[in-house]
């Protein structure tokens, strides 16, 4: 199949007739672009040269229009696949710093923006796009401006690094036709061909890499290559970063094989990357590892930063992993990444909002490594950073609440004796680790039946069961659905979550009557709403600015705002007791994409930090409804609210 390169104005014109089943004239689609309709018949004349052959034409009739026609639905599949680009911020900055990374000389602004048909001020917003994305991160390249000249500094290197992240981050796991920008700088014949040399390798040598590893060995080996064959060669080694014997003689031998077959030559400092690249990445043999053999395959700064941790968890939440080894194995290897140079995480193609959701309480056990990432790495751990370490927490979690005592329940069903057995192996066939069927009754026993040792209670009939015990009781059908399997999941997650704070003795509700409350308050930007909270706190608290500067570095890193209606902002620390202030809102304020009527700052008592949990499970993880409390805007209208859902 040809490429067939399309201006963006081509590309949108290509996109708008495509969704049209009927002609469509020319002053239509003028209009919908911004520009004249002669400029329109010049661009379709121009298409038609370039689709000639391609089965693919724009047809045009006089005083009525103009209309796709396409012979060919896989080449034009593939025409459109190619130029969906620019049509995003996103996808105009990965074009930019591509084009940065190839040319050698000073690009000019004025031609990117007629290139890419955007406005000057649309292109500096995609330049600080660009910058947040690519220069202010490894490699820390340098981005040069001369008023309309822009260029990346003469640094070989650091320019593959950042073309390997930008073919990275659109690779496509499910798909063949991988790169983004294949025809205009990667034969994938080259690429498959470097693939299967490595693949070989890596069963010679008994060498593991992860997925995105092996992705980008690739990539850099194919984009070294190109590079080498414009005359790009990397001039000074790398003397800062050490690599291993083996890795060095791995990699030796797959770029001394690739020589012959591409008829290319891969100089010393060129091939030195990859030595250090394969040291970073390649997986330890995990059935090696266990608690006494750690010390031989990892760091000591990386153990004691890896036992601190642990330890730190233990002590602010009670929460008990050391016992855990797979955990810690586990756990190790991660910090041991992310110290290594050469790292990249495969990104993880889940909203924000419904990842924090999901592991509600896994990010804030994460977040506690904060400190020791600071003293240990010299930096924060980043959004991506913190996300993978809360998969290692969840998973730990999982395992430690298997090992908890489980939930005792009882089934009452009004039906035959089969079926109440039935449904008791039903459940137990999914959630027999967590569920314990103690007794199965008929339903009439529920006024003489002493359900003081049980947990919970699931019914067949939908009436209230008791009033006398403090158990739950969830109604569910005598076939067990997946919607009974999904409200019992929740019964079995709220449970969970609220075994991680019953060392609490605090009541939310009675936390909120006695809050410092600001009603309608006509704050319309959050950080002056947060800022206005903390003053009215800290008369109560006696809290520091230094309390208020944490909050707002959490904020930047990862934000307490993923949720609508209502925002929960919140700090541990030396206090005497736990105290929470609460602002309504005259006017809803828009944060991450979320309309946010109620703002909650806790400062909370280090002898109380567990209370987080408590706080986040009552407000989000509960029946309660947020939008329920998307138009309260006073005290007592919320509180009457609430307290049918919070203790």
């Amino acid at each position: 199949m040809r490429n067939i390169i399309l201006s963006l104005r081509q590309r949108k014109i290509m996109h708008l007739l495509k969704s049209q089943t009927e002609f469509i004239t020319g002053e239509e689609l003028a209009k919908k672009l911004s520009v004249s309709s002669r400029t329109i018949r010049t661009d379709i004349h121009d298409m038609n040269k370039l689709l000639e052959e391609t089965g693919i034409h724009i047809i045009s009739k006089r005083s009525v229009g103009y209309l796709l026609n396409a012979d060919d639905s896989t080449e034009l599949s593939h025409i459109l696949k190619i130029n969906d680009s620019f049509l995003s911020r996103s996808e105009r900055v990965r074009y930019m710093i591509f084009k940065l990374c190839l040319a050698d000389i000073e690009i000019n602004l004025c031609d990117l923006e007629d290139e890419m048909f955007i406005s000057s001020t649309t292109l500096e917003l995609d330049l600080n796009a660009l910058r947040k994305h690519y220069i202010l991160d490894f490699p820390y390249i340098k981005l040069n401006r001369k008023k309309n000249m822009i260029s990346l500094e003469k640094n070989e290197f650091k320019r593959r690094i950042i073309l390997n992240k930008l073919f990275v981050e659109n690779w496509d796991y499910n798909s063949t036709g991988n790169i983004f920008y294949n025809c205009q700088f990667i034969d994938e014949r080259i690429l498959k061909n470097v693939m299967s040399e490595i693949k070989k390798h890596l069963i010679e040598y008994h060498v593991e890499l992860e997925d995105i590893s092996m992705v980008n060995f690739g990539l850099g080996i194919t984009i070294m290559y190109y590079r080498l064959l414009r005359g790009h060669m990397i001039e000074e080694p790398i003397h800062r970063y050490t690599s291993d014997k083996l890795s060095v003689l791995f990699v030796d031998d797959i770029l001394d094989s690739l020589e012959d077959k591409l008829q290319i030559s891969f100089p010393k400092n060129d091939r030195e990357p990859f030595y250090i690249f394969i040291s970073c990445t390649k997986l330890l043999n995990a059935t090696l590892l266990n608690f006494r053999t750690v010390k031989n395959y990892f760091d000591e700064d990386i153990i004691e930063l890896c036992d601190r941790y642990i330890s730190a968890i233990n002590t602010h939440f009670h929460i008990d992993f050391s016992s855990d080894e797979d955990f810690y194995i586990t756990i190790l290897q991660l910090l041991r990444f992310i110290k290594m140079p050469f790292r990249q995480f495969n990104p993880l193609h889940m909203q924000d909002a419904a990842l924090r959701y999901q592991y509600l309480i896994e990010f804030e056990i994460a977040y506690l490594i904060q400190p020791l990432a600071l003293e240990y790495y010299d930096h924060y751990l980043n959004y991506y950073e913190i996300s993978y370490l809360v998969f290692c927490i969840s998973g730990a979690l999982s395992y430690y609440n298997r090992t908890l005592p489980k939930i005792n329940t009882s089934i009452l069903c009004h039906y035959n004796l089969p079926v109440i057995w039935n449904l008791k192996h039903s459940i137990l066939e999914k959630f027999s680790d967590y569920i314990d069927v103690q007794s199965l009754l008929p339903v009439y026993t529920k006024d003489t039946e002493n359900f003081e040792n049980i947990d919970l209670i699931l019914s067949t009939v939908n009436k209230n069961i008791t009033n006398t015990i403090p158990c739950r009781v969830l109604y569910i059908s005598p076939y067990f659905t997946i919607k009974d399997q999904q409200n019992l999941q929740c019964i079995i997650d709220q449970t969970r979550i609220e075994k991680l704070y019953n060392n609490s003795n605090l009541s939310l509700l009675q936390l909120l009557e006695s809050a410092v409350w600001l009603q309608k308050s006509n704050c319309n930007n959050y950080f002056d709403a947060l800022d206005t909270l903390f003053k009215e706190l800290a008369k109560k608290k006696n809290l520091s600015e230094h309390f208020f500067a944490e909050i707002m570095k959490r904020e930047s890193n990862i934000s307490y705002i993923y949720q609508p209606h209502v925002a929960i902002v919140y700090k541990t620390g030396a206090f005497e007791s736990t105290s929470l202030a609460v602002m309504t809102l005259e006017h809803r304020i828009k944060v991450n994409n979320h309309k946010i009527r109620i703002i909650i700052l806790a400062a909370i008592s280090e002898s109380d930090e567990n209370f987080t949990f408590q706080m986040l499970n009552e407000f989000y993880n509960s029946s309660l409804t947020l939008s329920d409390l998307s138009m309260m805007k006073e005290k007592d209208m919320i509180l009457n609210y609430l307290k049918d859902y919070i203790h």
